[in-house]
């Protein structure tokens, strides 16, 4: 790997992310103006697998710190790349993107100090997630909103029999 700098770190991560939809809208957060790294950018509940947990557990572990939400999974939805250059650190991310329901709709969010804003979006206001892979995803499920329907429908119906 000649022409790399020696000085900057290179990192692989792989990013785990809860693209939670609520009653036709979609969960989104804005990063904190101060934050180091893409600040004020709108994404998913989202963060890096730690060692020793699965993709699945890391999803629930951050949808759970970042939001206070308690969220079952469903699918992959989507999954896409992207590099993130900082202060003399690459990372190489793979970002796996998981449609999910609450496990408790109506329990309110509430925001780790890595935001400072949420919202729930429709398909109309897809123009307030600037990074082109969030918006892709999310175009996904609501391009797909009947079968996005269906099957948040059917993760729902398996909770309540297990709990029933």
């Amino acid at each position: 790997m000649s022409g790399l700098d020696p000085s900057v770190a290179r990192w692989q991560q792989v990013i785990g992310a809860a693209v939670l939809v609520r009653q036709g809208k979609v969960l989104i957060l804005q990063r904190r103006q101060d934050a180091g790294i893409l600040p004020g950018d709108w994404e998913f509940p989202e963060g890096k697998k730690e060692l020793g947990e699965t993709i699945q557990e890391a999803v629930q572990r951050e949808c759970r710190e970042e939001t206070g939400l308690e969220i079952k999974l469903g699918k992959v939805i989507d999954v896409f790349e992207y590099g993130v250059d900082s202060h003399h650190v690459v990372r190489d991310c793979t970002q796996i993107n998981y449609l999910c329901i609450d496990q408790h709709p109506d329990q309110a969010v509430v925001l780790s100090d890595e935001h400072q804003a949420y919202r729930w979006i429709g398909p109309t206001e897809l123009a307030v997630v600037t990074n082109a892979n969030r918006r892709q995803t999310l175009s996904q499920v609501f391009v797909q909103r009947e079968p996005v329907r269906r099957y948040t429908a059917r993760l729902v119906k398996a909770k309540q029999a297990r709990q029933g």
